[in-house]
């Protein structure tokens, strides 16, 4: 690979040599016209000479004739009549001299500007050149760096991933040397048969049969590892269902386990249920951003360990203006789905939004055909074609389940599918910003860029707007359940594996529906219970093909 700073150095130098040969053009230029001037002045003064001799010449000839043999007044008359002809010509002579000299020197003078002016051209162009030429190489520079630094990180990547697998592959070990050791040291009692005593049958292996290996190390593998981590991420689920209840109760009022009298606490939505505003929707998502920011940049130093401001900083950086506008369209997409999503809760039962919503995964199928000519399998169709069921049945699109009252809100169903589809596409996004940012960082910062999308639109529904205690608190408690179910996902993935983490995640509709009808006696038709449960099917499934049919805790 050639050095990146011998361009520079040959750049350099083709402009020292085009430097010094015009330096030696102009400086040719200038002892020309500089010998021509001294040549025109010698002529000058031998001229001025040859007439000084002359006249000194005839002043001794008129001499001489007056003194020989006298002359006339006539003569002498026409003497001086000549004198002052001939102080005429010189005086003419001299004149067309100097005026020779004055054309030679404009002329020269000329030549020599027209040659500066050609020669700051020529400079400029070869100056634009070779700062084009740079640019273009801190470009191809810049390229390589990030280029470099991603490949760094997918190496860490791998690293941290073959580290884990060693460790797993360490722990395996051990748990099979206890094994052993507690074989070799274990012994039936002797057998008495027919008043004679045999000898013990002792089982002593350095090596147990595979299929006894392989049934200890699951049964612990799955006892202290996997089953934390299912129940961590079922925990991230039912804490990111309740996030949906807690939306609903803050835009239409309920009775809370068939009881209390709550919720509508954003003014003027009950009216318009049927259509929602995306004002409501905008100043919700406000308030949760007001407390999930500073609560997230805390959990990533106290918790991760991250530093979110080196991060952050390294971000504004100009060599990573790209990577700034990836990371700020991926927040932008995402700000929309989740205004999208918070209007269809307002307008329809959390469940069945939320089963709508989840059918981003066909979305993402279609996406990565579209964008990366991801041709999806014959696994995948059927994902694909059980999701779209499912969502079919949800919006009873068929009418085969329940009555026409089932079916839903238009404006309702566009939003929550726009969400799905608008989440999948951020999805997209964000996986490209992760090779280059830390994954922490990146949320801390999604989270702060949703705050600043939401707070241009203040002072369109500000006025109209009455904050109270209660939609503080409410506003307060979603935070907390996006930064826990964050929390617990992201343990809980380390745990089990981010394949069979999305197997679980993939009951959040399930769970949404179950939290719904116990908090808010919020029932489901039959066709709609079907739907969620084919959805959360399709998501489970999608997960499912990613990892095989392998069984939970094995290598």
């Amino acid at each position: 690979m050639d050095d990146p700073n011998s361009q520079p150095n040959s750049y350099e130098k083709a402009l020292t040599d085009i430097t010094e040969d015009l330096a030696n053009l102009r400086a040719n230029l200038l002892g020309k016209l500089g010998r021509e001037i001294i040549s025109l002045q010698t002529q000058k003064s031998e001229l001025t000479e040859d007439i000084q001799k002359l006249q000194a010449q005839r002043k001794e000839v008129e001499v001489q004739l007056i003194a020989e043999q006298g002359l006339s007044a006539q003569d002498i008359q026409r003497q001086q009549w000549i004198e002052q002809l001939a102080q005429s010509i010189a005086v003419h002579l001299r004149a067309e001299v100097d005026a020779s000299n004055a054309q030679s020197m404009q002329r020269h003078s000329d030549t020599i500007e027209r040659l500066t002016v050609d020669l700051d051209n020529t400079l400029q162009v070869v100056f634009q050149s070779l700062q084009r030429d740079i640019e273009t190489y801190q470009n191809d520079w810049e390229r390589q760096m990030q280029r470099m630094h991603g490949q760094r990180q997918q190496a860490e990547l791998l690293l941290a991933a073959l580290i884990e697998r060693i460790d797993q592959q360490l722990e395996r070990a051990k748990a099979l040397e206890q094994d052993a050791s507690d074989r070799s040291h274990m012994a039936l009692p002797a057998e008495v048969q027919g008043g004679q005593q045999t000898q013990p049958i002792i089982y002593v292996s350095a090596s147990p049969p595979p299929s006894a290996a392989r049934s200890a190390f699951g049964i612990r593998s799955i006892s202290h590892n996997w089953w934390k981590g299912f129940l961590l991420l079922l925990g991230a689920a039912i804490a990111l269902s309740l996030q949906n209840i807690l939306l609903r109760i803050i835009f239409v009022p309920v009775r809370i386990f068939g009881s209390v009298q709550f919720g509508g606490l954003v003014g003027g939505i009950t009216a318009s249920l049927s259509n929602p505003s995306a004002a409501h929707a905008i100043v919700v998502l406000l308030l949760r951003m007001v407390f999930a920011v500073p609560l997230m940049w805390l959990v990533a130093s106290q918790v991760f360990r991250v530093n979110v401001a080196k991060d952050l900083k390294g971000l504004l950086k100009p060599e990573r203006r790209l990577l700034l506008a990836r990371v700020g369209l991926s927040s932008l997409v995402q700000f929309i789905s989740f205004v999208l999503l918070y209007m269809a809760i307002a307008s329809m039962k959390p469940a069945i939004a939320t089963g709508l919503f989840f059918t981003f995964p066909a979305a993402s199928i279609l996406l990565n055909w579209i964008f990366f000519s991801d041709r999806p399998h014959a696994g995948k169709w059927q994902v694909f074609a059980t999701i779209a069921l499912g969502g079919m049945l949800i919006y009873n699109l068929f009418g085969l389940f329940g009555t026409a009252a089932d079916k839903l809100n238009l404006w309702g169903g566009v939003a929550a599918i726009s969400s799905g589809i608008t989440f999948a596409i951020y999805l997209l996004t964000s996986q490209a910003c992760f090779r280059q940012i830390n994954p922490v960082s990146f949320t801390t910062i999604n989270f702060a860029m949703l705050l600043g999308f939401s707070i241009p639109f203040t002072p369109f529904f500000w006025s109209s707007f009455s904050p109270s205690p209660g939609l503080w608190g409410m506003g307060a408690a979603i935070a907390l359940t996006t930064v826990s179910g964050y929390i617990l996902t992201h343990f809980g993935t380390k745990l089990m594996g981010a394949a069979q983490a999305l197997i679980v995640s993939a009951s959040s509709p399930v769970l949404t529906a179950v939290l719904a009808l116990a908090i808010l006696s919020d029932s489901l038709s039959l066709s709609q219970a079907i739907g969620i449960c084919l959805v959360s099917v399709g998501m489970g499934w999608l997960s499912w093909q990613s990892i095989g049919r392998k069984q939970p805790g094995s290598a």
